[in-house]
């Protein structure tokens, strides 16, 4: 009996993103959902972005209930936007400029990212007016959006898978046996 691996992975990943991880797990087929979800949480690992609960207390006719929400801060603790891969600059984006609906001036970290994701990616500029960077943003705020934008998700999530391939394509973990 004889087997053919067409396959072989040269190296164990080391400071791969977690989307990067996924695909070699899933030997190059495409990110999953759950690898956009750890990217988030690796950003905040990194220290780019802070996830915090707040409660908030709602108070009714005959009780008061507390509800938690979860939000994320855009910290711009990071000195060159450059060390963030393309697919981590996507996910940056799509959480501060097409989905957040509180506004912050002045940040400098993320105008910076806005104008290096359109100058690498080739990402049009949206209608939105992008004078105004958001800088927070809740979860509540991210499944309302996903509720109401389907269509627009899955084009910014193909696009995303394409770039997470991309990156992984160039380390050259996996090659022809």
């Amino acid at each position: 009996y004889q087997a053919s691996i067409s396959r072989v992975v040269r190296e164990p990943p080391s400071a791969l993103t977690p989307a990067e991880v996924d695909v070699l797990l899933t030997q190059e087929k495409e990110p999953s959902i759950k690898a956009f979800t750890a990217t988030i949480f690796d950003l905040a690992r990194k220290g780019l972005l802070k996830i915090e609960d707040k409660v908030i207390e709602q108070t009714g006719l005959l009780r008061t209930k507390q509800v938690y929400q979860t939000n994320i801060k855009f910290t711009g603790e990071i000195k060159d936007i450059n060390q963030l891969k393309p697919s981590e600059k996507l996910v940056l984006e799509l959480l501060f400029n097409e989905i957040s609906t509180m506004p912050q001036r002045g940040n400098e970290m993320l105008l910076l990212l806005n104008q290096t994701l359109h100058t690498d990616l080739n990402l049009k500029q949206s209608d939105k007016s992008r004078d105004t960077i958001k800088g927070m943003i809740s979860f509540d705020e991210i499944k309302k959006w996903l509720k109401e934008h389907p269509t627009s998700f899955q084009t910014w999530l193909k696009k995303w898978k394409e770039t997470v391939l991309e990156g992984v394509k160039t380390h050259d973990f996996v090659e022809d046996a």
